[in-house]
């Protein structure tokens, strides 16, 4: 255990990062195809060959092993014997070297390691150049980030870390014309002199757009840019809003096949494009003729197909029963409605138009001076997760100027009997308890407009419910109802939250008359998975692989870094596994490796506390 522990520990950072580019992509996402085993052998039929004893005079073993395929090991950490020569490490091909206590994944085939040897007392060296040049010029300032190498036959060189990449293209390690090699490789040297150049590869555009596809909300296109070859995850099917439908996967036009939400797909040397596949949502639309839920009449159909309006059986005294409305529409019973669909977070609900006796009957209505919307939006970024909004839209029809602001009122508590109109009233529970949380910070941001002088003027100022300072809240949007649109939209949790916010956990309901709009928030508190950096479902080793990118490499890596697989605030929560350091540490990393390796039984780490006598 202990020379366990000190090998990996002098592993650390470089050693995982090694193989981060030739295996955490397509270690990203949920494996779901059948898992096939594999044969490692380690070869040690040469005559003569021997295990080296350890610094305890033990032998090490060195046993085939039974793998199954995209799972990574660590090589046996022990040294071979041979007389007259000296032992450099493993190979499967002759060509990429691996080192004792290296990890090496497993492909789609058993595999035959061999040990790779030098000549003891050789004198002849061999120079591995790694040349950058530029339309037939030698970069020598590059060249000099880069010293050539010089090895004896049957020795490593390892590819250096240095990129330089040109515009348009992005640099994936080293290549000597046949052999692409990742950064941090090994290669072996023969007996000739080797020259790699870097592994230029095109850039192209993964483009994600909504087509001609109507009643989108807010985005309509996702463009990234991925290297050619390069294996990349596709987005989640939260990324694009479509009233009455949602996405339930991806249709390549370029080779005309359909994927799931962030499946695995390697991009190929063209621009590709992508776009939904939506699949029309099923609502139950309540006809309601009073206020008593339990008269309410039920019809389900799906988005863009048509329903009958049913008769009304409810009587009101005094009163004839003029139609159903929905918006600014009336039907009247028998006649066909088409289910258009409605905005993110809503449903659609008809109400009895209601006529008292005597007056004159309508069959039409005027535009509401208060409607409710809801919208989805999406950041464009490749480093931003996706931040679903629930929204509600006031819209007024005076042109009124008045001078825009910026500031918005503080949240408060008061009770129902104490609002005032123009108010939203945010209530947050746990959606499994149906308690009121008072440990959470909603995000939420405005937008109103304005017209003035004929002209658009809007401002976005930023909002945060805490529910610690009150649940129920309440904000007044007063100072805007003269705005010709005020938008108020909850986005999502504060970073750090221990609780998970969804469009569908939030039902928005109106008071038109008071002006009062009523939020019904439910979040789910979040479970950690101890293990799961990348949260793909499994532990493995580019969970691992994530936590030393996201240290070594924060800017692209640690959570709002570049990189489209960075990890996110719940993976950093779910790689916090060793309780002796405080937040994500290489001690994460090894911790991890230390339970796929067997030699813990389970995550987080248990820390045995000393007896006192």
């Amino acid at each position: 255990m202990k020379q366990i522990i000190q090998k990996i520990t002098a592993f650390s950072a470089s050693a995982v990062i090694a193989v981060c580019s030739a295996v955490s992509s397509s270690a990203i996402g949920a494996d779901t195809t059948e898992k096939t085993t594999y044969t490692v052998h380690f070869d040690l039929s040469e005559e003569g060959v021997s295990i080296a004893p350890d610094d305890d005079g033990n032998i090490p073993e060195i046993t085939d092993l039974t793998k199954s395929a995209n799972t990574s090991f660590f090589i046996p950490d022990a040294s071979l014997v041979r007389e007259g020569y000296s032992f450099s490490g493993w190979t499967e091909d002759d060509i990429k070297g691996i080192v004792p206590g290296d990890v090496y994944r497993v492909k789609d085939h058993d595999i035959t390691l061999r040990p790779v040897w030098s000549v003891a007392g050789d004198k002849e060296f061999h120079t591995v150049t790694f040349r950058v040049e530029w339309e037939g010029e030698i970069d020598k300032e590059a060249e000099k980030l880069v010293p050539p190498a010089k090895r004896q036959s049957g020795k490593f060189v390892a590819v250096p870390l240095y990129s330089f990449p040109r515009s348009g293209y992005k640099q994936r390690g080293w290549t000597d014309g046949t052999t692409e090699f990742a950064v941090e490789e090994y290669i072996i040297v023969h007996d000739e002199d080797i020259t790699l150049t870097p592994n230029l590869k095109k850039l192209y555009n993964l483009k994600y757009s909504v087509g001609d596809a109507d009643r989108i909300n807010g985005l309509t296109e996702l463009i990234f840019e991925i290297a050619e070859g390069e294996p990349t995850n596709l987005q989640n099917t939260d990324r694009f809003s479509r009233n009455g439908y949602r996405t339930v996967g991806w249709h390549c036009e370029n080779d005309g096949k359909d994927y799931g939400a962030v499946a695995p797909f390697t991009m190929p040397s063209e621009d590709v494009l992508m776009t939904p596949i939506w699949e029309a949502i099923q609502y139950t639309i309540n006809f309601k003729p009073s206020n008593n839920a339990s008269d309410n009449i039920k019809v389900r159909g799906l988005t863009d197909t048509a329903i009958t309006i049913p008769e009304c059986s409810y009587i009101k005294e005094g009163y004839t029963f003029g139609g159903w409305q929905y918006k600014d529409t009336i039907c009247q019973p028998g006649d066909e409605y088409v289910i258009p669909g409605a905005e993110p977070g809503m449903g659609i609900s008809f109400k009895a138009v209601w006529i008292e006796d005597g007056a004159e009957q309508t069959t039409t209505t005027t535009s509401s001076s208060v409607t409710t919307t809801t919208s989805s939006t999406t950041t464009t970024t490749e480093a931003s997760s996706t931040t679903t909004t629930i929204s509600s839209t006031t819209s007024v029809s005076s042109t009124t100027s008045v001078s825009t602001t910026t500031d918005v009122s503080t949240t408060t508590t008061t009770t129902a009997s104490e609002i005032k109109p123009y108010s939203y009233v945010i209530t947050v529970r746990d959606k499994n308890t149906d308690e009121l949380i008072s440990d959470a910070v909603l995000t939420a941001s405005w937008f109103i407009e304005y017209e003035i002088n004929g002209q658009d003027v809007h401002t976005g100022p930023l909002e945060l419910i805490d529910t610690s300072k009150g649940n129920p809240a309440v904000i007044s949007y007063e100072k805007y109802k003269d705005a010709k649109e005020c938008s108020f939209s909850i986005s999502g949790l504060k970073e750090g939250s221990t609780y998970t916010f969804s469009n569908e956990d939030c039902t928005i309901e109106s008071d038109n008359e008071k002006h009062i709009v009523y939020y019904n928030v439910y979040l789910t508190k979040s479970e950690i998975a101890y293990g799961d950096a990348n949260c793909d479902g499994t532990i493995d080793m580019a969970d691992a692989v994530l936590i030393m990118q996201a240290l070594a490499n924060p800017n692209k890596y640690d959570v709002g870094g570049t990189s489209e697989n960075c990890i996110t605030e719940k993976g950093r929560q779910n790689a916090d596994v060793d309780p002796s350091a405080t937040g994500l540490t290489t001690n994460d990393a090894l911790t991890i490796q230390l339970y796929l390796l067997k030699t813990i039984d389970a995550l987080p780490l248990v820390i045995e506390q000393p007896v006192v006598d």
